[in-house]
């Protein structure tokens, strides 16, 4: 029996109003000055949900207080717990944010809205390594939004879960254009495996993991009104 990572992706519902006292309260200082410097009232009010849920999430994981938990950053960026082997990630677009967590592997995700991009093409070279953009163009014209958005969602999940996020050529790393299981990726010298979430049919979302992938349990955060 092949074994592997168990994550769990927790999904939080962003609203345009404030969340509220209560979820201010969660952030430390750094978090409270990052949502401060937003002009907008609706990004500041998605940050603070975001970040709030995102203690809410690890706390259920690791036992801890909310607002107890602190965080160090990676060399590479990313955020990491302090005291705790637990690894997580997030992501977020439009009125959704999704958390993923796992012990035993480094994890990265993304979630992103599908919409009517344009110059696909163009987009396409920007991004995708040349066999890939010779199977993006074979595809039907009705594949091609949600391809672009799926080879995304993969490509920002694996290099997240890396660490270096896109100060890696994503043009560097082939995750695939069609519909498939999990995909087995070697990035200089390491393993990973990156799978598609099913989220909602306007949202394509992606999980990376270092070396096998066993399950994905999806759970849902307290809305924070």
């Amino acid at each position: 029996m092949t074994l592997g990572t168990n994550v769990t992706l927790w999904r939080i519902q962003l609203p345009d109003k404030s969340p509220g006292p209560e979820a201010w309260a969660l952030l430390d200082g750094r978090e409270r000055q990052r949502a401060e410097k937003f002009i907008h009232d609706r990004d500041r009010h998605r940050f603070v949900t975001a970040h709030a849920g995102l203690r809410l999430a690890l706390a259920a994981e690791t036992g801890q207080p909310p607002h107890a938990l602190s965080f160090t950053v990676a060399p590479g960026g990313k955020p990491q717990l302090e005291r705790h082997a637990l690894s997580f990630n997030l992501s977020h677009t439009g009125t959704v944010a999704v958390v993923a967590t796992c012990r035993g592997s480094a994890v990265g995700v993304d979630v992103e809205m599908a919409g009517r991009l344009r110059d696909l093409d163009g987009l396409a070279g920007m991004v995708m390594t040349p066999d890939e953009q010779v199977r993006f163009a074979d595809l039907p014209p009705d594949f091609r939004q949600i391809a672009f958005m799926r080879v995304w969602t993969r490509k920002e999940a694996l290099l997240k879960a890396d660490g270096r996020g896109l100060m890696y050529d994503p043009r560097k790393v082939d995750v695939g254009v069609d519909d498939g299981t999990d995909r087995a990726i070697v990035l200089e010298g390491i393993s990973w495996t990156v799978r598609d979430v099913p989220l909602a049919p306007d949202l394509a979302a992606a999980v990376c993991v270092s070396g096998p992938l066993a399950s994905i349990h999806q759970r849902g955060v307290a809305p924070m009104t």
